[in-house]
């Protein structure tokens, strides 16, 4: 039996990058996946694939700022499947700029995306949860939650609050049997990134700062999700769990 067989993940932020590698695998650990998504095109390639590989797939569109869209993506995963056991708060933004040169419109883009659309799906998600009995919440932050980066101090300051969110909630949902985890990443080339570190010499300069001298490969998440998922770690709650080759540990 797969560690999940039986179960239900919802995925934010699942229409492309890591939150479709966070899919495929949950769905190959047996999970029957809810990806949910701004854009319908990307979201119905990730479910084809999810459904090659796990139970079943549902795509919903949502914009986790929006309340009534994540109130009505979980009535979704509801109708469809009748529980939820796993909430995985993928979807977030990052851009860059400089502390003088930012605005105010960016900065709190910035921070209700990854803040606001992270609170959102885990509250909606996290009561039915509690009246079931229990589930698992994973957070995907990041290490510049922890470390002052020039130019990324607003996505820096959205993901040091992912962390805080984290250890709260496992605080308040324990009793409910409500497990809270953050997967905190290094650097992953996605579409969220990739023309960034495509520019003259901004690659070598970030993997001067990863002890690996290498950049994640987006599939190698999967692992630590489903692990952070599963009742493989079902006494581990409030924690911020690093994958970042070693950029933490500096």
């Amino acid at each position: 039996m797969t560690p999940l067989s039986g179960r239900v993940a919802v995925v934010t932020g699942a229409s492309r990058g890591l939150g479709r590698q966070a899919a495929l695998a949950l769905a190959g650990a047996g999970a029957a996946v809810v990806a949910a998504g701004r854009d319908r095109a990307a979201l119905d390639e990730t479910c084809a694939l999810v459904a090659s590989v796990g139970p079943s797939a549902l795509p919903v569109v949502c914009d986790v700022t929006d309340e009534e869209q994540v109130d009505a993506l979980t009535r979704s995963a509801l109708d469809r499947y009748g529980r939820i056991d796993v909430l995985v708060n993928n979807a977030g933004i990052a851009s860059e700029h400089k502390a003088l040169d930012l605005d105010v419109a960016e900065f709190r883009r910035v921070l209700e995306t990854n803040v606001i659309g992270t609170f959102l799906p885990a509250r909606a998600v996290a009561a039915h949860m509690r009246d079931r009995g229990g589930g698992a919440v994973v957070n995907i932050g990041s290490v510049m939650g922890r470390s002052g980066t020039s130019g990324l101090s607003h996505y820096g300051a959205s993901k040091a609050a992912v962390f805080q969110l984290t250890r709260g909630w496992a605080v308040e949902w324990a009793r409910y049997g409500i497990r809270v985890n953050c997967l905190a990443l290094g650097y992953f080339p996605t579409g969220i990134n990739r023309d960034r570190l495509a520019e003259e010499g901004v690659a070598e300069r970030v993997l001067a700062r990863v002890p690996a001298r290498r950049f994640g490969d987006p599939a190698e998440i999967g692992p630590t999700v489903v692990h952070l998922a599963s009742d493989a770690s079902r006494y581990m709650t409030g924690q911020v769990v690093y994958l970042d080759g070693g950029m933490s540990a500096r």
